[in-house]
């Protein structure tokens, strides 16, 4: 189908709480880019950031912009040049558009590329449009093609769970070993799932609501664990100290659990987003128990691994989808994905 010159809906967030669904032209197709049938498009923890505060980590929009970085879909066109996609194709999108020239794009890097561009981004301008469209334009190369057998409701995980990926692999071999995950919102969870996936040996979980957790459960934690009503040192005192902690929600008490459970050489990636500005931490821990801390951001080719775990069903999401938004049910969609104890994940579907 040929949209040039057409209109399609959009769901376009212009101040706090201030969403509408809007009507835009869908361009032309420049050389090298597809024109892809918006399937399902998850809402992200930074998308209710913008939606409640239109802000993120600090960083304000400075205009109005469509939604969205979470998403999976048909190919509808194809621009100029483009080969190995055609219409009818189910793809997943990596959202993140690096130039491919920079140092960083050089070293494969892409997460951390200096002209990067990204979906919805406060801390890029201008602004790029999101994916909660009817149809959106993105660069052929960022599009995986999966079988026509693939749910696209899955895969549109295949973002988060790319970003768990990241900071899972980045904590080297975890086989046999014990881990502990703080946070058991959605990436939590998908890190947990992921830590399961590479051999981890026993799995805690920790968050201070008990919905998340029970989900936690079902994707592969051995153990999960309340702090709102258990101190997780007291957990420790049965299992002992962990190898490896990943810490995904954000919190400060959150992190100091994972500096005070680790064991000396253990090692620790911040997956979370951390509030803005100084965080009071004991850097004690960092000297006297030698602790390594790694930053975790995006992802590069742990992108295609997640598609691919979620083609192949080595990693099934599903527990985590809580419920589907048309986009005129935008602000229904906000409040609910907003709900810790009501659900994980929504999306919105066309």
């Amino acid at each position: 189908m040929t949209l040039t010159g057409k209109e399609y809906r959009a769901v376009v967030l212009s101040d706090k709480k201030k969403v509408s669904v809007e009507t835009r032209e869908a361009p032309s197709l420049e050389p090298g880019w597809v024109r892809v049938a918006l399937a399902a498009g998850g809402i992200c923890g930074s998308d209710l950031h913008y939606y409640k505060e239109f802000a993120n980590v600090g960083y304000p929009l400075k205009n109005p912009v469509v939604m969205g970085h979470e998403a999976s879909g048909t190919i509808a066109e194809v621009g100029p040049g483009v080969e190995g996609l055609r219409p009818g194709d189910k793809v997943a999108v990596n959202p993140v558009m690096n130039c491919g020239f920079c140092p960083a794009c050089q070293r494969g890097e892409a997460n951390l590329c200096v002209k990067k561009r990204f979906p919805c981004s406060a801390m890029i301008y201008p602004h790029v449009d999101g994916f909660f469209r009817e149809y959106f334009e993105t660069q052929a190369r960022l599009c995986l093609k999966v079988p026509e057998s693939t749910d696209l409701y899955r895969l549109a995980f295949a973002e988060p769970l790319a970003c768990t990926l990241h900071a899972v692999l980045k904590l080297g071999n975890l086989a046999g070993k014990k881990v502990l995950v703080t946070g058991s919102g959605p990436i939590g969870v998908l890190a947990a799932s992921a830590v399961r996936a590479v051999g981890a040996g026993f799995l805690i979980v920790t968050d201070v609501v008990d919905e998340p957790l029970a989900i936690a459960k079902t994707m592969g934690a051995d153990a999960v664990l309340n702090t709102k009503e258990k101190k997780l040192a007291e957990a420790l005192a049965e299992i002992g100290p962990v190898d490896a902690a990943i810490e995904a929600s954000g919190a400060v008490p959150a992190l100091l659990d994972c500096l005070e459970a680790l064991r000396k050489g253990g090692t620790m990636a911040q997956l979370g987003t951390t509030p803005s500005g100084g965080l009071s931490v004991p850097w004690i821990y960092f000297q006297s128990k030698e602790i390594n801390v790694l930053g975790s951001s995006q992802f590069n080719q742990e992108y295609a691994i997640a598609v691919n775990l979620i083609q192949t069903g080595r990693i099934d999401p599903q527990p985590l989808l809580s419920r589907q938004f048309k986009f005129e049910e935008a602000d229904q969609a906000f409040a609910t994905a907003g709900d810790r104890h009501v659900c994980m994940k929504a999306q919105f579907i066309p």
